[in-house]
């Protein structure tokens, strides 16, 4: 009778011990409210306590559970949050390049160094949410739409024209809040980037992960880049930082957002971003001409004896098929709602942007 009341508190004891190893992390919940509709994110936009449950089922393992500590709405900056939804439209490099700073600026100051979790309405495909570690806060879109991204017909191949935010997004950005970077593991909760391209992605942690995250999260605020040794990474390679520096790009090698695409309001660039999705097969077929036209030309001139009528005629074929886009991208421009002004028009002559 005492052995089996003795390991009755013994057992006791063990769970008592599990259960305060539990680490609760208080999240400050901010909804942006905004004029611009791409950044507005009403408070009901998102049913955050379901997110919060599927987020706590993948930090389980860790021991770590996250829970709304405050909720407020806060204004963005009506300039910023402007100049943000006009880069919708663009090639994802130059959405990525100017975004973090336009982002930066329509989010308001968030006192004291917790967990803040801001919401705004959505992104474009292609970018699921973003922690931003100079300021210490998770940026999540409460929605995504088809037609932001490559998909005919704007549509989902489910058939959605929308879909809400995913929790397992939501659980991977507070992985960076708590000092994980991406990494190149199967199945794993931070697996993303380039280099993990091929890699099948998942909500696992491995205990490297788990430590690290641990370390952060007891102390009840987020990992911040100037902690850079605090940094946990899953293999040897250097990694990207979880978000560029907001200072001007310095690499002029990228291609330039097209002029006509600058002078272009939101409403405009909107419309032509769907008009090219439309298109878009026309595109890729007429692309694959001008490369194939390229490849004969380089075949034909790197020879011992280069011979210069098929260069010649594949290099008329390439140029060909190159003023065949360029009418195609003016046919609709042309299609563009509102038409571009005559403003607008000479804007692109001249090759400049409107400072609007």
């Amino acid at each position: 009778m005492k052995a089996r009341t003795l390991i009755f508190l013994l057992s006791f004891v063990s769970t008592a011990l599990q259960s305060a190893e539990l680490i609760r992390v208080p999240l400050h919940i901010h909804y942006l409210k905004s004029t611009v509709p791409e950044v507005n994110a009403p408070k009901d936009g998102v049913d955050t306590k379901e997110l919060l449950k599927e987020v706590n089922q993948i930090w389980k393992p860790a021991d770590i559970e996250f829970f709304i500590k405050q909720e407020n709405i806060v204004q963005a900056d009506e300039k910023a949050a402007k100049a943000y939804a006009d880069l919708f439209g663009m090639q994802k490099i130059a959405f990525q390049t100017q975004s973090n700073r336009q982002l930066n600026r329509a989010i308001p100051d968030l006192k004291n160094p917790v967990f803040h979790v801001v919401f705004l309405h959505t992104m474009p495909l292609g970018f699921g949410g973003r922690y931003f570690p100079d300021r210490g806060f998770v940026l999540l879109p409460q929605m995504k739409y088809a037609k932001h991204g490559n998909f005919p017909g704007g549509k989902f191949p489910s058939g959605d024209t929308k879909r809400p935010l995913e929790g397992k997004v939501f659980a991977h950005e507070l992985g960076h809040a708590m000092s994980l970077m991406h990494g190149v593991l199967e199945n794993n909760l931070m697996t993303s980037g380039p280099k993990a391209r091929g890699i099948k992605r998942g909500t696992e942690l491995v205990e490297k992960q788990i430590l690290g995250a641990r370390k952060i999260a007891v102390r009840g605020r987020p990992f911040l880049r100037k902690e850079s040794e605090l940094a946990t990474r899953t293999d040897t390679q250097p990694q990207e930082p979880l978000s560029k520096p907001q200072t001007p790009p310095t690499n002029t090698s990228r291609r330039p957002v097209p002029p006509w695409v600058r002078v272009m309001t939101p409403e405009q660039r909107r419309h032509f971003s769907d008009l090219m999705r439309e298109h878009r097969q026309e595109f890729e077929k007429l692309g694959r001409k001008r490369s194939e036209a390229r490849q004969r030309m380089n075949q034909a001139l790197f020879t011992d004896k280069p011979d210069e009528k098929a260069v010649l005629k594949a290099s008329q074929e390439a140029a060909a098929t190159d003023a065949r886009m360029a009418l195609l991208n003016r046919k609709l421009i042309g299609q563009v709602k509102p038409p571009l002004n005559d403003r607008q028009l000479e804007e692109i002559r001249k090759g400049r942007s409107s400072n609007r």
